[in-house]
């Protein structure tokens, strides 16, 4: 996909505040690109749509494991033809000492 990108880098700050938690994530964007930049009628529209499973699990006393895995689904429709790319994202651990 050309154009723009989209991720999901932000924790939020919940996840500092809350000792545990599992959860779900859904974000979601849409934008128009200009296909040519001299036509203003040629425009494709873009989704960028993800699903994150994450969570904060303390393991003793001082030590906190945080961990996320999203699921992408994109999409860019064209002229042409739609164009899709489905799959699982980066994973994320990290640990957090209280």
């Amino acid at each position: 996909m050309n154009g723009c990108a989209a991720g999901n880098g932000s924790s939020g700050f919940e996840s500092l505040l809350n000792p545990q938690f599992i959860g779900i994530k859904y974000f979601a964007q849409h934008y128009k690109a200009k296909e040519n930049l001299f036509v203003n009628d040629l425009t494709q529209n873009q989704y960028f749509n993800t699903i994150q499973l994450w969570a904060k699990i303390p393991l003793n006393q001082k030590l906190s494991v945080y961990a996320s895995l999203p699921f992408h689904f994109h999409e860019k429709k064209t002229l042409q033809d739609d164009i899709n790319i489905n799959g699982i994202g980066d994973f994320n651990l990290m640990e957090f000492i209280n």
